[in-house]
């Protein structure tokens, strides 16, 4: 084989490895604005503060690899089954204390990138299409009194759904929803909603499909939450592709029940504040939303 037939191939695999999604690392953001040494969220729950040890709430319609130790998970293909349960992430170096971890998250410019590392995936409750969501297992009503448990001593009350964009996999969009639980001081109970994106950044039109597959998954997850826990508020955070989850899905959730007026719906469902961050999509479908 020649020189050039061999720089040829190598040059192949190497756009085969940037094309196919090489998902980058998730590393702790600098302090959001208004998050510093005197803020109030970071006072106010000290209780919550384990270590560098982040627990929070996910669900999603990915289907599971096998085995469960895969570094995300779960697949880039869709399912009829949601699957919710905790997904936990260290920050930093192995057995970083809260005070340097927390001493950190104040700079912006850090001493070193702080990486999210997946520590351990707890799978607790799934539904299928079609379940008849009044009803909960013995497993999965251990899972939702955890959560309740979460909310009481929460400084809100409320449970904050992230969306995530398109390109993006199961570690990243939880360890994403770690970060905002993080930088919320530990007050707040942070569920991410982990679609099934294609996880390449030139498989958009596949994201796009997948977002709309996931609707009826999104619509199914917030009437759980309003049935089965104690939130306040349910609110939710959608981030570019997330919006075409987000926005028919809600859209979705009040079309399921046409002959009832949106005062009972707005009352059983208890959907807080819906923030759309650079949505890509236009926002037709929140006409007449609940």
């Amino acid at each position: 084989m020649s020189l050039f037939s061999k720089a040829k191939i190598i040059f192949l695999l190497l756009v085969f490895f940037l094309i196919t999604g090489c998902q980058p690392k998730v590393y702790l953001m600098p302090p959001p604005v208004g998050i510093t040494s005197e803020s109030e969220l970071f006072k106010s729950g000290k209780e919550n503060f384990d270590e560098n040890y982040l627990k929070t709430l996910y669900a999603t319609n990915r289907i599971p690899f096998n085995r469960m130790d895969n570094s995300t998970g779960y697949t880039i293909f869709p399912s009829d089954i949601l699957e919710i349960g905790f997904v936990t992430y260290s920050v930093g170096d192995e057995g970083m204390s809260w005070d340097d971890l927390y001493e950190q998250s104040l700079k912006d410019v850090r001493d070193n990138d702080l990486l999210f590392t997946q520590e351990l995936i707890e799978e607790r409750a799934e539904y299928q299409k079609g379940d008849d969501i009044n009803q909960a297992s013995l497993q999965a009503q251990l899972f939702f009194d955890e959560i309740n448990s979460a909310i009481d001593s929460s400084f809100d009350r409320d449970i904050t759904v992230y969306v995530h964009g398109a390109n993006s996999n199961f570690y990243r969009a939880t360890a994403q929803g770690a970060q905002l639980y993080h930088f919320t001081g530990h007050n707040s109970v942070v569920l991410s909603f982990s679609w099934p994106s294609a996880e390449n950044l030139f498989k958009y039109k596949t994201d796009v499909l997948h977002a709309k597959k996931t609707i009826p998954a999104f619509a199914h997850l917030i009437e759980i939450l309003a049935k089965h826990t104690r939130a306040k508020n349910i609110n939710i955070l959608a981030y570019s592709a997330g919006a075409q989850v987000a926005a028919p899905g809600l859209a979705y959730l009040r079309d399921l029940y046409p002959e009832e007026p949106a005062s009972v719906l707005k009352k059983r469902f208890r959907i807080g504040e819906v923030y759309f961050a650079a949505p890509d999509t236009a926002f037709q479908p929140l006409l007449n939303v609940i």
